[in-house]
């Protein structure tokens, strides 16, 4: 199975060989870019399954058992309800699952919950649903949630929360913790100008996307804007006025909990698959790791912002 380094080598090597080979080998070498990535995609999406892999898969099992148990140790909670499909998860998932989860449960243990609750565990997505005790003060745990978030943002995962108001007296929050890692695909967009390079996001930021309505609607929040010639500016509170000239931009909100995000992006893009970027970019083994060397006018020049990272820091 292909690491990303390993896929990032292979790419480059193959881009040194067309870039010092004659024009006719060109074809060639492009389908062979495109098989790789086509090739790793399908490696990632191996499953585990109990019929397989039945020791690992069992292995697999108490893990995630173990970590339920560690909810549970909360007195105040009466019942942990688990919703899983092993069947769903990969081996690269598990991988992921091993380091993350573990982070996630520590952010749960941290907030105190009450009453009955659920934990739902998929390939992308990790839900938990209770009960917030509103008698307990959460400032406290501030900064161990920061740290928490923020090692999650460092390993390309996103910890969020929503909340529901059921009464004065009964607030629910949904710790919601989102992973794009293994997709194969970017999000990518074009400033519309032919010195700006293509920019490409973590494929993550597609869940994230809301309105200019929805955002002032926010209130007061770090706000962050990326202008067309790629600066980028900071502020605290967005006016109805400022956005209505920017009818064309993407709006990201991240409602990390105690300190939301959101960023501004001058366009809108979408999600596109790595062997079709590949194939944009002109098979250039451009992407999150690797410069680009142009091979001819048409190819586009390709930015990666790892917006996750700068978050993280």
């Amino acid at each position: 199975m292909l690491s990303d380094k390993s896929f990032q080598r292979g790419i480059q090597y193959l881009d040194d060989i067309q870039s010092l080979s004659k024009e006719n080998l060109s074809p060639l070498i492009r389908q062979a870019i495109y098989q790789f990535a086509e090739s790793r995609n399908t490696n990632a999406s191996i499953t585990l399954g109990a019929q397989t892999l039945p020791r690992i898969y069992k292995f697999f099992e108490g893990f995630v058992e173990r970590n339920k148990e560690k909810i549970k140790r909360n007195p105040n909670i009466s019942v942990v309800e688990l919703k899983m499909d092993q069947n769903e998860f990969s081996l690269l998932n598990w991988d992921d699952l091993l380091e993350s989860l573990p982070l996630f449960i520590e952010a749960i243990q941290s907030l105190p919950f009450k009453g009955e609750s659920s934990l739902e565990l998929s390939s992308q997505k990790c839900r938990f649903h209770a009960e917030l005790d509103l008698e307990k003060n959460i400032e406290a745990e501030r900064v161990k949630i920061y740290a928490i978030t923020r090692k999650l943002l460092s390993l390309g995962i996103v910890l969020t929360f929503q909340s529901t108001q059921a009464s004065e007296s009964s607030l629910f929050i949904e710790l919601l913790m989102t992973s794009d890692k293994h997709t194969g695909q970017s999000y990518v967009i074009d400033i519309g100008q032919k010195h700006i390079p293509l920019l490409g996001l973590s494929s993550i930021v597609d869940q994230f996307c809301i309105s200019s309505e929805a955002l002032l609607k926010k209130g007061r929040h770090l706000c962050i804007e990326i202008k067309e010639d790629l600066k980028v500016e900071k502020f605290y509170r967005p006016t109805r006025k400022s956005l209505e000239t920017k009818t064309d931009c993407e709006i990201l909100h991240f409602a990390f909990l105690f300190r939301p995000v959101s960023i501004i992006i001058p366009k809108k893009g979408c999600l596109i698959r790595e062997a079709q970027l590949q194939e944009m970019l002109g098979y250039t083994g451009c992407g999150k790791d690797e410069p680009r060397q142009d091979v001819d006018e048409s190819s586009r020049n390709y930015f990666f912002l790892d917006i996750l990272s700068l978050m993280a820091c």
